[in-house]
């Protein structure tokens, strides 16, 4: 549906390539290109939509994630503020049900469905279509997924982003290409990650977690260090059965809420996240309590570019915190200077575009490429 307002609105760094468990097969499709397009700022109120979605549909909830499965609108977020239940966050599934309201009011082919409730005006607003949308397809408790099958793409789509963004430095070598591709893998995969129970006691994206892992471990723990059974694509295709948190790190990947190892060795995987796209685009690179492979970390920010792991203080995150740079910095640039940011495991172990570290945040950086 980004096709249809996309002109009007200010575009998001870069779109992913993939999105994972937003389209399966029971949920009714828009048709972007059939329809005319439409500025829903034009019709709603946003401000009053967005406080409306928020009270609605909290960060802690699944039902907000398996509405942005519904209206297949990956959570693109760009946000200044850790907290993810911030309007910024809520626009794209304001201006999307805004969306879904309108095809739903004006469609004259009798794709939906409209026997048991109405959608009266374009509003935006969550609980003005919710009987509709749920007449019309939406689980709100997940119970109805075919997550196997998700699961399965999502697997299958992490890999076909590591080939995609690989393959685009293949005829150009250069340093600045090679970290613009880290960047782009990076991205690629913005809003694939939740950690709320989808509905089956698991998390959104867990086998994407499972990837970032096996690559950026690989040189510690051996190309397959869960024992996956694969297809001859090698993406796994089995189930994982192991529930018990201290026996198996897979089962904490899986789990919703949870992490890796039970919250012990390895389990936070900001830096498992950095490392996994750089090594995917230079073939360098690994995780073992931190980056190995870049050489000691270097104090002077400025010096930084684009696909660099930047180090956060203790004192800024107790978590010793890691992300890659999205873009290089200014050499005028002060203590005060905003850094755009790819960052995994924040806002309920999600990956977002970011505005929020300042120069004065950052402890060190690790040279990539």
């Amino acid at each position: 549906m980004g096709k249809m307002y996309a002109e009007k609105q200010t575009a998001a760094a870069a779109p992913p390539v993939n999105t994972s468990f937003f389209a399966p097969k029971n949920i009714i499709q828009r048709q972007p290109d059939t329809v005319e397009p439409v500025n829903y700022l034009s019709l709603i109120n946003m401000d009053e939509a967005n406080q409306s979605n928020i009270k609605n549909l909290n960060q802690f909830s699944n039902e907000r994630y398996l509405l942005s499965l519904f209206l297949n609108v990956p959570m693109q977020v760009t946000t200044s503020r850790p907290a993810s239940n911030e309007a910024e966050d809520i626009s794209p599934l304001t201006l999307a049900i805004a969306a879904w309201q309108y095809d739903y009011i004006n469609d004259k082919s009798g794709r939906f469905k409209k026997e048991k409730s109405t959608v009266a005006n374009v509003t935006g607003k969550y609980k003005d279509s919710l009987n509709a949308m749920l007449e019309n397809g939406f689980d709100p408790k997940g119970k109805t997924q075919d997550w196997k099958t998700i699961d399965r793409n999502d697997a299958a789509a992490v890999l076909e982003a590591e080939k995609t963004y690989k393959e685009s430095i293949k005829d150009n070598a250069a340093a600045d290409a090679k970290r613009q591709a880290i960047v782009d893998l990076a991205l690629s995969q913005t809003g694939s990650v939740v950690a709320v129970n989808r509905g089956d006691g698991s998390k959104f994206g867990w086998e994407r977690i499972a990837r970032f892992y096996e690559v950026a471990q690989e040189e510690f723990n051996g190309p397959d260090q869960f024992k996956r059974t694969r297809n001859d694509e090698g993406a796994p295709i089995d189930e994982p059965k192991e529930t018990d948190l201290k026996k198996s790190k897979l089962a904490g990947i899986k789990a919703a809420n949870k992490f890796a190892n039970d919250k012990t060795a390895d389990w936070s995987w900001c830096g498992i996240f950095t490392v996994w796209a750089i090594r995917s685009i230079t073939g360098k690179g690994s995780w073992n309590a931190g980056p190995q492979g870049f050489g000691d970390k270097k104090g002077d920010i400025t010096n930084a570019k684009k696909g660099d792991i930047i180090n956060i203080k203790p004192g800024s995150n107790p978590n010793n915190h890691h992300f890659i740079l999205a873009q290089d910095i200014p050499s005028d640039a002060t203590d005060s200077y905003v850094l755009y940011a790819v960052e995994g495991n924040i806002d309920l172990q999600g990956i977002k575009a970011t505005h929020r570290w300042k120069l004065s945040d950052v402890s060190g950086y690790y040279s990539t490429v």
